[in-house]
């Protein structure tokens, strides 16, 4: 069983304009509304956190922390070329040093940076 945990945070960026790029108008700095719906095992959690129940709280905490780094920030510095899969990689490299290397906890994610567009990890 997963715990499911959904939010949303606020980035701009701009793509790099190349012959690559189709849509011109991305290589202006623009923002998005990234969704973020987070799975985590129930089971795993509650071992991590040492309880017999997970707590909503913990969860959210740490999500909102962890998400500070985006929330409202402009990314095109932050990334090689500053897109969903960049900010994909990070969280999750982000989501596993918080919950330990070597840690049992099964951590998934869906990253949308557009009501049709995103990542599952």
């Amino acid at each position: 069983m997963f715990l499911i945990y959904r939010t949303s945070f606020d980035s701009a960026h701009q793509i790099p304009d190349t012959e690559e790029l189709l849509t011109k108008k991305c290589a202006n700095k623009h923002g998005h509304t990234y969704h973020l719906k987070l799975f985590l095992d129930v089971d795993l959690m509650k071992a991590f956190y040492m309880k017999n129940f997970v707590d909503f709280e913990l969860i959210k905490q740490t999500v909102n922390f962890i998400l500070e780094k985006y929330d409202h920030k402009d990314i095109t510095e932050l990334y090689k070329l500053h897109t969903v899969e960049d900010i994909a990689e990070d969280l999750m490299n982000r989501l596993r040093s918080h919950y330990g290397a070597n840690s049992e906890v099964e951590i998934r994610f869906e990253l949308f940076e557009t009501d049709k567009f995103g990542v599952s990890c």
